[in-house]
């Protein structure tokens, strides 16, 4: 392993870029990161300087007498050879008996050196629980995980709201999520009547949730007699991954603002179809969510971010969908309203982090989410980077100059273990990020799709209404 100077990115990159490892950790783009390499450059710096002051004093002490001149040497008086070979034997052995406890001296301060090092090392992140707010985030691990093992209803209208009311610090009112999501319920029901859909239709239920969030509807309210209008979504283009505000990422958001993304547009579908009786899933692909119904045998593949309905070769055509993810389920694959709230832990983990920082919580939340949904990416990642993270922090601590160095500490190496293991599941999952400027072109192609699909539409109409009704009215119009 090469040496490191102390910048700790040529640190990782040289320890990881030959294992083939990817940008996905997102680490060192991080202030955090930046914090602890600055916080190395000190540690290394004053580390170096007692090292140099304690390896100058130790070599002297090993430094061995000179030899005495000629000029100067005083013969030894002996009456006979054997003396003279005794007397070089006994110099011998004192100077071999002086030379090992030098040395084990040596062995014994080094090996205090070390252990006074590795005394001073924390191997866990500083905890952020006791920070203001940080106890609603309990609250709603606890609600999540009561679902998870079957304590508590499975119920994903609230566990997403547990989720953004604890970033929120408990201040948006369930009452008025659940007003939100019933007066969208009652319009939908209104249109269902209207058109007399067949509620035990699972196909026309899911229609007209489609139509819903992605068309401009009208309704005639049978109390006032007054035309009713909803709006579709909108998709928010400034902030689509929530770098600028994570609560763009919500549903509260969304029915309050009518922009979102492919984040919380499918939950909300999710929510609605639960409250209409509709059965649908949550369905993943790199960096998106959206939504897969049964028609028949076949699946249909709801696009909200652009209102069209995709097919599985236009997601697979993104080209960042590898084959490994299909084959392991990683993408693509239905979600269980039991994963979909593993989904959800893992939502309630990246707030947590966003908020407060990186701790033991994040790692929790993680662990009991991949244990309801092995194959999530989004879990996966946030793992591999709480590793990734902490054996940063951990090699920020010691004085170490290599990472053989390092992993001479069990702790670390037991960090360093599962950060490689992470690392190996990652890619044998096919796990993959779609860059930000190529989500936007994707976004883009998605636009062009559903052009071209109402084109066709729109055309097929029109046919329609100029094609003869009958071979009668064809023989009328000649």
């Amino acid at each position: 392993m090469k040496h490191y100077s102390v910048d700790l990115t040529l640190f990782f990159h040289s320890a990881f870029k030959s294992e083939n490892q990817h940008a996905y950790v997102g680490l060192f783009k991080s202030k955090y990161a930046s914090q602890l390499i600055k916080r190395k450059v000190k540690n290394v710096i004053c580390n170096t300087i007692i090292l140099v002051i304690t390896t100058t004093i130790l070599q002297a002490q090993t430094i061995r007498p000179s030899m005495q001149q000629t000029s100067t040497f005083k013969p030894v008086n002996t009456t006979s050879n054997n003396q003279h070979q005794k007397f070089n034997s006994s110099k011998s052995q004192t100077n071999n008996y002086n030379q090992s406890n030098q040395i084990e001296e040596i062995s014994t301060i080094k090996k205090e050196m070390e252990s006074a090092s590795k005394s001073n090392i924390h191997f866990s992140f500083p905890s952020n629980t006791k920070k203001k707010g940080a106890e609603f985030y309990a609250k709603a691990y606890d609600l999540l995980n009561g679902m998870l093992v079957n304590e508590n209803t499975l119920n994903v209208k609230k566990a997403v709201f547990a989720v953004e009311n604890a970033y929120s610090e408990n201040t948006l009112a369930y009452s008025n999520f659940e007003k939100r999501i019933l007066n969208i319920t009652s319009f939908c029901k209104l249109k269902m009547k209207e058109e007399k859909t067949n509620r035990a239709d699972n196909q026309a239920l899911n229609e007209i949730l489609f139509r819903l969030l992605s068309d401009t509807l009208y309704v005639i309210d049978p109390t006032s007699k007054k035309k009713i209008i909803h709006y579709p979504v909108q998709y928010n283009f400034n902030d689509f991954y929530g770098q600028q505000d994570w609560s763009n990422m919500f549903v509260s958001k969304l029915i309050s603002t009518n922009y979102g993304q492919c984040h919380s547009m499918p939950l909300l579908y999710k929510i609605l179809a639960h409250e209409i009786g509709a059965k649908c899933y949550i369905s993943t692909s790199p960096n998106h969510l959206y939504i897969k119904y049964k028609q028949g045998n076949q699946w249909k593949n709801v696009e909200l971010t652009n209102g069209h309905y995709t097919s599985d070769a236009f997601i697979i055509g993104s080209g960042y969908i590898k084959s490994e993810a299909i084959k392991s389920k990683t993408y693509m694959d239905t979600l269980s309203d039991k994963n979909t709230i593993a989904l959800m832990m893992q939502d309630l983990a990246k707030g947590y982090y966003v908020k407060y920082g990186m701790d033991d919580f994040v790692l929790k939340c993680c662990n009991t989410a991949l244990k309801y949904y092995p194959n999530d990416s989004y879990g996966m990642c946030i793992k591999s980077d709480y590793f990734t993270m902490l054996f940063q922090y951990i090699v920020s601590q010691t004085n170490a100059r290599t990472l053989e160095d390092v992993l001479k500490i069990p702790q670390a190496k037991e960090v360093y273990t599962n950060m490689k293991n992470m690392y190996v599941a990652i890619d044998k999952a096919g796990v993959s990020q779609i860059p930000e400027e190529a989500y936007e072109q994707w976004l883009g192609s998605l636009d062009e799709a559903k052009r071209k699909q109402q084109y066709e539409m729109y055309q097929k109409i029109y046919k329609d209404k100029l094609a003869p009704k009958s071979l009668n009215d064809a023989h009328e119009k000649k």
